[in-house]
């Protein structure tokens, strides 16, 4: 009888290629086999451990790599001082919008992946926020989440709101001009999200407290910071990950570092339900069609489905790992539009990936990286059908076959 590891593909780096691409063996090498049977005992150990309403079946746990998926198109940061940590896609897939380290929103092309211009964040900041040590010599604040307004169908028209430190921006992209500002006062913003009719959006950040905000007049409408005090009770760390139902306006969830999910009704202003486990550190946490999907920057199940109603697991994803800490989600996202029946991960570690799930837990591919994935939107249009992979040295445009 064959042993069950001999039929497991693999993709390794090919070594004469200037580039990074995967190419595929038919079997995995010894050593390699040892480290997935390593990953599968760290897994058997893992402190979260929860019964799976719906476990995948073995052949689809056991998955790899699934097929090798390369780049169609890339774009390297050569701006100094210049770190991806963010994306978005405009609706019409024409332009996507990149958050870097040093508080500049850069513009690219979607289709040729060249730069349209810079803008310059750090320049709205006022003097007061400049020089908040006197004599002291700041380093301007990263922008952390960047986000195209739901209505924005071209760049002429396009809307984008961006946070960076404390600050959060709207901005009109085609002529880098800030419309309008807010400041958070004791928050460092790690994340916005805007409700599905583009009518309000919401932040997260350090001090554990989710602002939402009427899109029109800029005006806060409502914090949620607290549960019921018996089954729920708020965040009690910094909150990373921030989703808005997109069927039902009244819902959010939350996830960052004390390891809970929580799920926010607006109407009542206060957490309903909760998860324990998902260690969230970026943009990581999604919801559709009443599924959460978090991935955790843990070397174990990284990456889970949770039902919201119930708040169960539904399934662990197969995010393999070929040794310890190879790659630990920094974000995930389910597809949008006509990509709707994928699921996408990333993020760093020794062997930073992407991988790209159907709905169902299918592992389709997997797409190497030579720096941290810290970011990931798509868009499936009619006429562009793609999702944008925001690197920490470079921005890749990564084709999707349905």
């Amino acid at each position: 009888m064959n042993n069950e590891d001999d039929n497991v593909p693999y993709s390794g780096p090919d070594p004469g290629a200037s580039f990074d691409v995967w190419t595929v063996r038919s079997r995995l090498s010894e050593s390699e086999k040892e480290h997935a049977r390593e990953a599968a005992r760290r897994a058997s150990v893992d402190p979260f451990v929860e019964e799976e309403l719906s476990p995948l079946p073995p052949a689809l746990k056991a998955a790899t790599y699934g097929k090798p998926m390369m780049a169609s198109k890339n774009k390297i940061f050569e701006e100094p001082g210049f770190e991806g940590l963010c994306t978005s896609i405009n609706n019409a897939g024409n332009t996507i919008i990149v958050g870097g380290r040093n508080g500049h929103l850069l513009v690219v092309d979607a289709r040729t992946c060249a730069t349209m211009s810079t803008i310059n964040l750090s320049k709205e900041l006022t003097a007061a926020a400049k020089n908040q040590a006197a004599g002291v010599a700041l380093l301007p604040p990263s922008c952390t989440a960047v986000r195209f307004m739901p209505t924005s169908t071209g760049t002429k028209q396009a809307i984008a709101i961006a946070s960076q430190g404390p600050h959060v921006f709207h901005v009109h992209v085609s002529t880098g001009k800030v419309i309008s500002s807010i400041h958070e006062k004791g928050n460092e913003v790690n994340n916005l999200v805007i409700r599905s009719d583009g009518g309000a959006f919401a932040t997260c950040g350090s001090d554990r407290v989710l602002r939402l905000y009427d899109e029109r007049t800029s005006q806060l409408t409502c914090t949620l910071d607290h549960g019921d005090g018996v089954n729920t009770a708020g965040h009690s760390n910094d909150v990373f990950g921030l989703a808005w139902n997109p069927q039902d306006p009244n819902v959010l969830i939350s996830a960052g570092w004390d390891h809970t999910v929580q799920v926010w009704d607006v109407r009542l202003q206060r957490s309903v339900r909760s998860i324990y486990g998902p260690y969230i550190c970026g943009d990581a946490l999604d919801i559709k069609d009443n599924r959460i999907l978090a991935g955790s920057w843990r070397h174990a199940s990284p990456l889970e489905l949770w039902d919201l109603g119930s708040c169960k697991l539904i399934t662990k994803l197969p995010f393999f790992q070929p040794e310890q800490d190879a790659c630990m989600p920094y974000a995930a996202k389910f597809g949008r539009g006509q990509l709707d029946s994928f699921i996408m991960a990333g993020g760093s570690g020794g062997l930073p990936s992407v991988k790209v799930f159907t709905q169902v837990g299918e592992l389709v591919g997997t797409m190497q990286a030579t720096s941290s994935i810290h970011s990931i939107d798509s868009v499936g249009s009619k006429e562009e059908q793609f999702v944008a992979i925001c690197c920490a040295k470079e921005l890749r445009v990564l084709q999707i076959n349905k």
